[in-house]
This record gives structure tokens, C-alpha cells and sequence, in this order.
């Protein structure tokens, strides 16, 4: 059986992503390391998550160093985000980057399938979230057109099982596939213990609220 390539951070939506993909077939999870402020905690935590999945190799892709990504995603040397680039700006063309690099591991080993997190969920209540143009269903069909022309010989689809689901409705499938969510992890801050105050902990916090489910991760957080 043809393997599937899998867009995996560590996170709540890919760890659901894994799960769904992993079902259908053995898959090659490509997990892009770059620099960040929770990078290293977030490779620890993605470490044990693929320790609960079987048919699952895993592929660490370094991405340079570049000045713009230091700029974009750099935290203070304590972690909290600069005044400059606050952590609830996300890193336009990242997505991009991240189905490119995809696309060339999918050719390489002939998959047929790459399977992204996207989700079309709107801005998180509370914040300053805007909707992300690279999380929307025309970009996921474009990148999906572009991708094609690029590898004429390897036909490949995008999977984006997620993107109509809310982000409730994303904790409550994760349930129902028993993903283990205590080994996933969305705080973009460094540390060992979620901020609750970054766009990422934002948008994790308002899923588990709209599920009515408690965040295993920011329960041992507060209960040691």
C-alpha cells in the first residue's frame, strides 16, 4: 500500500490529521523544524505523539534560518512576543513553504496524498485573531492546482479533512478517534507550561470550550 504524506507541527489540528490519515493508509509524517520559540517543545511533544500511532515513519525538515522567518516568529530572550511582531501574527507564506516541501517528499516516494490541517474557522473571540488566508478551501484548491502543475508525473491531492469543521467540533472528533491529546501542544511562547495568552493558546482554549471538554495539556499545567 502507497504511503501518504502528513503536515505534522505537534499541534491539536494535525494530531486529529494524523489520526484520520493514518486509518486510510501507512503514512510519512514531515514535520518542519524552524525557528521559534516553542520549536524545541514542540518537537519534544510531536516526538510522543507518533509513539501512539503504528505505519507511521516521521521526516524532520530544517528550514533556514533566514532573517525574515527571525523577525517574523522571534520572541524575547524570556519568551514573551516583541512589540514589533507579537506571537498572534502568524507567518504569511509559511503554509506555502510548508506544502512545497510536501509536495517535493511526495514525489520522492510516489504518494498520491498530502494531508494538511487546514481549518476555515474564523477569528477566536477575545482577540486580535484575523482569519488566515492560508487556512481557507479556495487556497487549499489553488495550492492543489499549483502543486499539480509543479509534479506532472506524480499526480498528488490535498487532503484537508478539517477545514469545514470548527474548532469544537475538531476536539470532539479527536475524541472520538481517542487521539491522545495530553501529547500535543500549542503555545507559541517558550516554556513548558502554556502562556493562555498567545494566538495559539487562544484558539486551543475556545475549542475545548466549544466541546465541553477539558485540555489535558492545561489541566497538568495548573494541577502539577
Amino acid at each position: 500500500m502507497q504511503r501518504s504524506v502528513v503536515l505534522c507541527s505537534g499541534g491539536l489540528n494535525s494530531a486529529v490529521l494524523l489520526a484520520l490519515a493514518q486509518e486510510a493508509s501507512p503514512v510519512l509524517v514531515v514535520h518542519a523544524r524552524y525557528e521559534h520559540p516553542a520549536a524545541e517543545r514542540e518537537a519534544r511533544t510531536l516526538s510522543k505523539l507518533l509513539s501512539r500511532f503504528d505505519r507511521t515513519d516521521c521526516l524532520v525538515i530544517d528550514l533556514p534560518r533566514a532573517a525574515g522567518f527571525r523577525r517574523a516568529v522571534d520572541a524575547s530572550p524570556e519568551g514573551s512576543p516583541t512589540a514589533e511582531r507579537p506571537l498572534d501574527t502568524p507567518l504569511p507564506g509559511l503554509m506555502t513553504s510548508l506544502l512545497g516541501i510536501g509536495c517535493v517528499v511526495a514525489a520522492s516516494i510516489s504518494a498520491p496524498k498530502l494531508w494538511v490541517g487546514l481549518c476555515e474557522a474564523g477569528p477566536t473571540p477575545g482577540g486580535n485573531d484575523d482569519t488566515d488566508p492560508e487556512q481557507s478551501r479556495e487556497y487549499a484548491q489553488l495550492m492543489e492546482h499549483a502543486l499539480a502543475l509543479a509534479t506532472p508525473d506524480n499526480p498528488l491531492s490535498i487532503e484537508a479533512p478539517l477545514i469545514d469543521l470548527s474548532r469544537g467540533d475538531i476536539v470532539k472528533l479527536a475524541r472520538r478517534l481517542e487521539v491522545p491529546l495530553k501529547h500535543t501542544w500549542s503555545c507559541r511562547v517558550r516554556g513548558d507550561t502554556p502562556c493562555q495568552a498567545c494566538r495559539g493558546c487562544r484558539q486551543r482554549a475556545r475549542a475545548f470550550l466549544d466541546a465541553t471538554i477539558a485540555d489535558p495539556v492545561l489541566a497538568h499545567a495548573l494541577n502539577g
